[in-house]
């Protein structure tokens, strides 16, 4: 199972503590190497982690059975076709994809507040928690510069995937999209 963008491992070291993962192997790909430094130094179950680009996936053709990523698809925008590409082909066939991020929600009702909360709130949240670490627009811009959930389903629909559904999840904040190859 590898996590596209695996960040500080929570998705793997969740996913792994399941009764239904004994056995399963875990590898976590992100470019971050402090990330995944952290990763690392976690207890528990022992996957591997390797230092590459999503766009250029240092593993076999058909290696593995499930790809899954949370909260990453909007930082690799810019290499989207190069990550579906690469995704399509480290899938074994009938292989999986499980891909989670955030979404502008569709309902006029949470859109408002959620555009609020994006250009008023937040900001106000990153710098007193963050200082001068604080990103800026980066997080509100790759949200709402995202594609809506059902224009994402037809990309990965046209990039090879089979099957490519999704599910809102909070009211529509975000979007789990689930494929086969």
């Amino acid at each position: 199972m590898l996590d596209a963008g695996c960040g500080t491992g929570d998705l793997i070291f969740d996913c792994s503590a399941r009764q239904e993962a004994k056995g399963i192997k875990f590898i976590g790909l992100d470019l971050s190497l402090p990330m995944m430094r952290v990763a690392s130094g976690k207890v528990g179950h022992s996957p591997s982690f390797i230092q590459a680009s999503c766009g250029r996936i240092p593993l076999a053709s058909g290696s593995v059975n499930v790809v899954m990523s949370a909260f990453m698809l909007r930082n690799v925008r810019k290499i989207m076709p190069e990550f579906l590409r690469e995704i399509l082909r480290v899938l074994k066939p009938g292989g999986k994809a499980f891909l989670l991020d955030m979404t502008v929600p569709s309902s006029l009702w949470l859109k408002i507040p959620h555009g609020i909360y994006l250009n008023a709130a937040l900001p106000l949240i990153g710098r007193a928690v963050f200082g001068g670490r604080w990103a800026g627009n980066y997080l509100k811009d790759t949200i709402q510069g995202f594609w809506p959930p059902k224009e994402f389903s037809q990309i990965l629909q046209d990039a090879g995937f089979r099957g490519a559904s999704f599910n809102t999840l909070t009211g529509g904040m975000a979007a789990l999209h689930i494929c086969k190859k």
